[in-house]
């Protein structure tokens, strides 16, 4: 379960967190009352920058926020050295490739060779 924890934890701490909006009290004008209350025959509207309008601003749009969580320091150690332990046990250790190849190294040969190892471990 840490290892899983912890790729999470990491994935999550990559989040960068920086989309931004602008609210209808950041968008740029509409301070002033566009028409009157009354007496127009038109809807209220108290400024050019609502939501409603466009060139309004955002209602409920992002923010810049810190995503980060902190994840503790046995937990994490835990994960490493389960993943390091079971990437060990998947390793294959081959100490001299002299013999497989004739003259100098073929891709072909290679991936027989490979073939062949893998057999054998089975």
């Amino acid at each position: 379960m840490s290892s899983n924890k912890c790729r999470g934890t990491d994935l999550q701490n990559k989040h960068r967190g920086t989309a931004s909006t602008l609210t209808r009290s950041e968008v740029r004008g509409g301070g002033r009352k566009p028409f009157p209350q009354k007496k127009t025959g038109r809807a209220c509207r108290g400024s050019n920058r609502t939501p409603l309008r466009p060139g309004g601003g955002v209602i409920f749009g992002p923010k810049p926020c810190d995503w980060s969580i902190k994840i503790n320091r046995k937990e994490k150690r835990l994960a490493i050295s389960t993943a390091v332990a079971s990437a060990a046990a998947s390793a294959v250790v081959v100490e001299d490739f002299v013999a497989e190849f004739a003259e100098k190294p073929k891709t072909k040969e290679f991936i027989a060779a490979m073939k062949l190892l893998q057999e054998r471990e089975y």
